[in-house]
């Protein structure tokens, strides 16, 4: 085969391959799904379980108000209409080895924004903790780790930083999937601010921020001077 032919044929299949590079990104859909698995220590008839699932309700009710809250700002349109639809998806068997498997689970579940696993344990039978860990996959952007682990006592008095510490992951990965899709600034802004709210929460209630939710603060105030061009990480919208 003449030179010429091979190079005219190589240059149609990268122009092919870019076409439908271009084509997959145009039409890429938000990603909707917050997988949980059961944690570990939830045993069936066990008081941990009872927790578990006490644990698994506030998260529903406070996604549901996160979305609730970020979809009735001012500059939402309608290109916020995609967060009524995520959601909670329970799956009972967490039979992961490895962090390679977890990676590959979620490069083919287009649909999961996060995985979220861990473990309930208490020494007394009365008193439980859970232990929370966060897989965000290609969305973790910029987090030195691909885990974010959260330790929080199941207890009535904590359930505002149950809640809010969950949320915050939740706002950052949301606004690292608007980044991916290409929204404008705005969009972006709205997942941010929010997460800054429960940083100001968190911190009202509990002083300053340690372990992974400092880097989680961390990486929410570069992505709102590195996208926004905000270095006032207390109200990226101004």
């Amino acid at each position: 085969m003449p030179l010429i032919i091979i190079k005219l044929s190589w240059r149609l299949f990268l122009t092919s391959m870019l076409f439908w590079f271009l084509l997959l990104e145009t039409y890429a859909e938000p990603k909707v799904e917050i997988a949980l698995f059961k944690y570990l220590g939830a045993l069936e008839g066990h008081k941990a379980n009872e927790k578990f699932e006490n644990f698994h309700g506030i998260l529903n009710d406070k996604l549901l108000s996160m979305t609730e809250e970020v979809s009735s700002q001012e500059s939402a349109g309608e290109n916020l209409d995609y967060l009524k639809r995520i959601h909670i998806e329970f799956h009972d068997k967490d039979n992961f080895s490895g962090l390679e498997g977890i990676n590959r689970w979620m490069k083919n579940e287009a649909d999961v924004l996060t995985l979220l696993r861990g473990s309930i344990i208490s020494d007394d039978d009365k008193n439980y903790f859970v232990y929370s860990k966060f897989y965000l996959g290609d969305l973790k952007t910029n987090l030195p780790n691909d885990i974010i682990k959260v330790k929080l006592p199941v207890k009535s008095t904590e359930f505002g930083n149950t809640k809010d510490s969950h949320t915050l992951v939740f706002l950052y990965a949301l606004a690292m999937d608007a980044k991916r899709l290409g929204y404008d600034k705005s969009h972006i802004a709205l997942f941010l601010k929010a997460a800054e709210n429960r940083i100001v929460d968190i911190k009202r209630r509990s002083g300053n921020l340690f372990g992974d939710l400092a880097k989680l603060e961390n990486a929410v105030r570069q992505a709102t001077t590195e996208l926004l061009g905000v270095t006032n990480a207390s109200d990226p919208t101004d």
